[in-house]
């Protein structure tokens, strides 16, 4: 059985981190996310792993328009997933009908979303107090019962279970981006608590038909755990040894079918890019696999996106912006790259569904561009062995994981340093 948990509560209560450490404590296989809050943070919770001046830099707020909304809803429905964790917005409405932390009822848009959900976890600091009440209430009222009821706190006390539950009631401390708390008791015991709702998984979730699932091949290749989890570290590295392998693995199939979380998109866009083959991504917001269309870079572009495109010394810098939020799989495509010069690299940047990244590289690498890069945030906290940041190493710059080269000195798997747009 699939089930479909959300997470909220008022503002500032940890609640990014808290998504961020249950991504790390559960298995890959597990579990999809989905983002019910317009905030550009993305399956891979970036935000929570980057580097927090690069995050204030390039987070961008959205707005709960009737489309995501729509979009959320399906999403819910479609994931197969033994476990969707469900991302929410954190404010309430007051009696007269405007946006508070501290309102009566929850708005018209976590209403929808809540009632495509079969739990609900509430984190809340203790000034929110009535105001976590307020959501464990509007949980039960629309058939969302409440796993978990956290009280969190930043400093002068410790993590602390005072009721097994269900709901399991507990403290839960130090959620700070800058410095998450990998051994937290509290988030261990909600993992658990996950862990056993799963059970053993579901029939249906795309895994059956993989040709590559990402979270075995993570074991196999015994990549190292990171965050103190069962979760492995695709490190940019790894690129090289990922592609040859299933190039040699898959070299009699027609079509590659690419399953399972990673930590960010850069291992699905060098297979797109390395393999000969059709191939496709499964997405369990989609419920299904998609594939990769052969689309080639031309003139300005095609309008189903919108694009910004700098021509730089060694690179060109390109972004594109999903108009209202929401990208169409049916239009993928119709997706047409802007042609650059392909005696440059080309940087990636941009929101959207992991096919649709992979399709504009793809594009780029058969196009000839000298190589392809895609904008990583999370590898600006990656440190070295001296315990040095990225970031710190290369100050005012971004990094990109190049997925395709044809230039010897940048090779597949380097971080590749850049200027953000001014």
């Amino acid at each position: 059985m699939a089930i479909k948990i959300a997470i909220g509560g008022p503002p500032h209560s940890g609640k990014t981190v808290l998504m961020g450490l249950l991504r790390a404590l559960l298995p890959r296989e597990k579990f999809a996310v989905v983002e019910a809050a317009p905030d550009g943070e993305g399956i891979t919770g970036w935000s929570f792993e980057g580097d927090p001046e690069l995050v204030r830099a390039v987070r961008r707020k959205g707005k709960f328009l009737e489309e995501f909304v729509s979009w959320v809803c399906d999403s819910i429905r479609s994931s197969q997933m033994p476990l969707t964790l469900v991302d929410l917005g954190g404010m309430l409405l007051d009696e007269a009908g405007k946006f508070t932390p501290t309102g009566v009822r929850l708005t018209e848009q976590n209403e929808c979303i809540v009632r495509e959900c079969d739990h609900l976890i509430v984190i809340a600091n203790p000034s929110y107090a009535e105001a976590a009440k307020v959501w464990v209430e509007e949980g039960i009222r629309l058939g969302a019962k409440p796993l978990a009821v956290l009280e969190s706190v930043l400093t002068g006390a410790d993590d602390e279970m005072w009721e097994a539950g269900p709901p399991l009631r507990a403290r839960i401390t130090k959620l700070e981006r800058e410095n998450p708390p990998v051994g937290s008791l509290t988030a261990r015991a909600v993992a658990q608590l996950l862990l056993a709702l799963a059970g053993e998984g579901t029939e249906g979730d795309g895994s059956e038909v993989a040709d590559v699932n990402f979270p075995r091949l993570a074991e196999a290749l015994n990549l190292p755990v990171r965050n103190g989890g069962p979760d492995r570290d695709w490190f940019p590295g790894i690129i090289p040894h990922l592609v040859a392998f299933v190039e040699s693995a898959s070299a009699d199939r027609d079509a590659v079918n690419l399953w399972g979380n990673c930590s960010a998109g850069f291992p699905y866009h060098a297979l797109a890019c390395g393999l000969p083959q059709r191939v496709r991504y499964y997405d369990p917001k989609v419920g299904s696999y998609v594939a990769l269309p052969e689309v080639e870079p031309s003139g300005e572009s095609s309008q189903v996106l919108d694009w910004r495109v700098e021509d730089r010394d060694v690179h060109t810098f390109v972004e594109f912006v999903i108009p209202r939020q929401i990208f169409d799989v049916k239009n993928l495509p119709l997706v047409i790259p802007p042609a650059v010069n392909p005696a440059k690299g080309v940087v990636l940047s941009g929101k959207g569904p992991w096919w649709l990244t992979g399709t504009i590289c793809r594009a780029y690498h058969r196009a000839g561009a000298r190589w392809v890069a895609v904008f990583t945030p999370q590898e600006s906290s990656r440190q070295d062995s001296g315990g040095r940041k990225w970031s710190e190493q290369n100050p005012g710059l971004a990094p990109a994981v190049v997925v395709a080269s044809r230039d010897t000195a940048v090779p597949v798997g380097t971080v590749f340093p850049f200027r953000l747009p001014g």
